[in-house]
């Protein structure tokens, strides 16, 4: 389909796969995906494609380009060959390809699942994460760039990296998932306290109250 201008709209028809090409040089075109979808056999130009309310959409890292608006909850697939990119600020969820890539998180409860591969998940200077990231397939690290909070956040075989200068809260659990600071970093601790050492590049901690022994890890 080719259009010759002005502001079309082209609906999916709630067909599981969309194939053909779809070129919007000429006018203002999205494709609003009504059901759930793969696009990643289609060859799109200048197109932006929104996602009505629960879709769930696969496509390509190239066409991510494209993602207009999701509504609703929404969880897109990536395919193909993994590349940087930052999630879409109006996507709940991603599932990435397996590969070696960066995905910088679009907002602060974006869910992430990891497919294999090395893997940064980079926080984006977000002060709170609630979402759930999964790294259970891969070698998965969330990169911590400013000071934050991890505290609400579910996170599954992910390793936590501090940028320098950075301060974090996490919980006790969570402390085991944590890996190296750089620079100056202030850990805080919360929930229920347990004993834990503290880790070796992590220059300053401030704990929770409560009964425990803190091992000095320097």
């Amino acid at each position: 389909m080719t259009t010759s201008g002005g502001t079309v709209t082209i609906d999916s028809n709630d067909l599981a796969s969309l194939t053909g090409a779809i070129d919007g040089t000429a006018g203002t075109v999205t494709l609003l995906v009504t059901a759930d979808s793969s696009v990643a056999s289609a060859t799109l130009t200048d197109v932006v494609i929104d996602l009505e309310s629960g879709v769930d959409l696969t496509l390509t890292y190239g066409q991510h380009a494209l993602l207009g608006t999701g509504t609703g909850t929404n969880v897109v697939t990536l395919s193909g060959t993994a590349q940087n990119l930052t999630g879409n600020t109006s996507i709940e969820s991603y599932v990435l390809a397996s590969g070696t890539q960066t995905f910088t998180l679009g907002h602060d409860a974006q869910n992430v699942t990891t497919s294999g591969g090395t893997v940064t998940i980079d926080s984006n200077d977000l002060a709170s994460l609630t979402g759930a990231i999964d790294g259970t397939a891969g070698t998965v690290t969330l990169l911590v760039t400013a000071d934050s909070s991890v505290a609400s956040a579910t996170l599954t075989d992910v390793v936590i990296d501090l940028e320098s200068g950075v301060d974090l809260t996490l919980t006790y659990v969570q402390h085991a998932l944590l890996g190296t600071g750089t620079g100056t970093n202030v850990v805080t601790l919360s929930g229920t306290a347990q004993n834990l050492t503290g880790n070796t590049s992590i220059e300053s901690y401030v704990l929770a109250s409560g009964t425990q022994t803190f091992t000095l890890g320097t």
